[in-house]
Order: C-alpha cells, then structure tokens, then sequence
C-alpha cells in the first residue's frame, strides 16, 4: 500500500511538471490587475478506488483555441499511467495531439474538414460549464457548508437500468460553477466517485498556451 501511495504522489508531481514545462510563463500572469483576459481555465481531479484523472482545459473565447491535458493513474496489478494533450487552434481548424500508446509518446495533427466549433453556442468555457448544472434533471437541496464556504447543493437521479444512482453536486453562489461532485448509489451511502473542480482565468499574452511544435 505504501509503494502505491508513493507511486501516486510521483505521477501527481510528474503530470503537474509535465504541464508547467509549458505553462509556467502563464501562471506568472495570472490574475494581473487590470488586466483581461479571452482564456478560461478548469482543472478537474477525478479519483475512485481505481485511480486518478486530472484534466485540464483552456479555452480562448476570442480566437476559439482549445486545450486539453489528460493524465491517467490507474491502480492495481499492473499500473497504468496515461497522459494526452489536444490543441485545437486557427478557428477550429486545425487539431494537433500528443498521447502515449503501450509506453512511448506519440504526435499527429490535421487539417478538420468539419471545424471544431469549442462550446459554442455558449460563448465561454464558464457558460458552457455552469449551463450543464441548470437542466430540468437538477434539483436544488438549499444551501450548505462546505469547508467553511456557503455553497448551493443540488441532485440529480439517473435511473436507466438496474438500481438507481444520484449525482450531487456543489455550486459557487456567485459563478454557478460546481466545486465538488460526487457519483454515489440512491440515498447517496456509498460515493464511488469523487470530483473537484478549479476556474481560473489566465493571462498569456505570449500565445504559450496553443502552443504547438513546429512542423506539426
């Protein structure tokens, strides 16, 4: 158990150096007083009995580039560990990917015949975000704490086949942007999956962040 919690703990600093090689001129801006930004930025951490996923996602609500960075940590016999990053730019018209496959990292990049849109018809990462927690399927449990912050909760039931399971989730009060989600059976007694989530905006006026390798 030991060697797994170590093994957990180096791939999170990996991935997390693995992202700041490319991002660390970016977060030296953040947050610049008086200054506005186009770029929207969610971290999402997922972990179960399973594993860990972190994703990351930058979107420019002004030129429509997209990121997203995946890592993967599965446990278990034979531990798996899986990275990937897609770079969506020039209007969505152009895709460039970086991924491991059985070890060792590979490259491609395309031209789209049918351009990626990004989240359209919403005009931010934000919009389309909170948009996903305002459906008829959700409903409001009142407000609570949630380490010492007050927070909007809500449920949703999915029934499809089988038992029921109920998704619960937490909103900031201002943004509509959850905080923490949690996967759980009905009545919510066992969470088998747990989310957290962090917005931020970034300020890049280098362009590091759709950054993609020459040639490619």
């Amino acid at each position: 158990m030991k060697h797994k919690l170590s093994v957990v703990w180096f791939t999170l600093m990996t991935v997390i150096m693995w992202s700041c090689q490319v991002t660390n001129v970016v977060a030296t801006g953040r947050n610049t007083p008086q200054v506005k930004s186009d770029i929207q930025h969610m971290k999402e951490v997922s972990f179960d009995s399973g594993g860990i996923t972190i994703t990351e996602t930058w979107y420019d609500s002004v030129s429509k580039n997209t990121r997203i960075d995946s890592f993967n940590y599965l446990l278990g016999r034979n531990e798996v560990m899986n990275v990937s990053r897609k770079i969506v730019t020039n209007q969505g018209k152009h895709k460039y990917e970086m991924y491991n496959q059985k070890g060792v990292m590979k490259e491609k990049s395309e031209v789209l015949l049918n351009p990626d849109n990004g989240y359209a018809p919403y005009q931010t990462l934000f919009e389309y975000v909170s948009s996903q927690y305002k459906t008829g399927e959700w409903v409001s449990m009142g407000q609570v704490d949630l380490n010492g912050t007050m927070v909007e909760k809500i449920k949703r039931v999915i029934k499809i086949k089988g038992p029921a399971e109920e998704r619960i989730a937490y909103l900031d009060l201002k943004t509509g942007l959850p905080i923490k989600q949690e996967f759980c059976d009905e009545g919510c007694k066992n969470v088998f999956l747990t989310k957290l989530f962090v917005f931020d905006e970034i300020y890049d006026p280098a362009g590091v962040v759709f950054t993609v390798p020459k040639n490619k």
